[in-house]
């Protein structure tokens, strides 16, 4: 009798154990993940740089920088990005924002196929994201301040809390 007690009360220890969430080791991470920035303004540049996170300044998406999901592009790179790497990124779970963006036809243009004469020229629309909904692309365009590179971090966690929230 005595070792049904000793076996039911292991098994209750190891399925306990089992059951309880590993406790992340980094849980100072200010992002859950690193970014890549598309772009030659060196005044974000620079407020990346004294940014405690992990940052890569790269010329076009690199879906091999896995462990950076974040990916910032001005829009004077966008020639170099096709609608077909857009899409694979997204279908990869990387977040794609184009910042600085004067001219609310050019990301329609360039990866929606979209944009008509009705489309105004705006004063600054700052930031505008791109999404799959299904299979379809889509953006959304908010407005940030234009001391953009100031609240770099502030932006980036609350976005990387948005992502979190939306996987869920």
């Amino acid at each position: 009798m005595r070792r049904k007690y000793v076996f039911t009360f292991l098994s209750f220890i190891l399925l306990l154990m089992a059951c309880t969430p590993e406790v992340e080791k980094e849980t100072n991470k200010l992002l859950s993940s690193g970014v890549q920035y598309i772009g030659g303004q060196q005044n974000i540049i620079n407020k990346l740089e004294t940014l405690p996170i992990e940052y890569k300044n790269v010329r076009m998406i690199d879906l091999s920088l896995e462990e950076y999901k974040f990916v910032i592009i001005e829009p004077n790179f966008i020639n170099n990005i096709s609608k077909e790497l857009v899409v694979q990124a997204l279908q990869a779970n990387y977040y794609l924002f184009f910042i600085n963006v004067e001219d609310p036809r050019l990301i329609k243009e360039a990866f929606l196929h979209t944009g008509t004469i009705d489309d105004k020229k705006r004063d600054k629309i700052w930031a505008e994201q791109l999404y799959l909904e299904g299979n379809q692309l889509k953006s959304f365009i908010f407005s940030i301040e234009p001391n953009f590179d100031e609240e770099l971090l502030e932006w980036l966690q609350y976005f990387d809390q948005y992502k979190v929230r939306n996987r869920e």
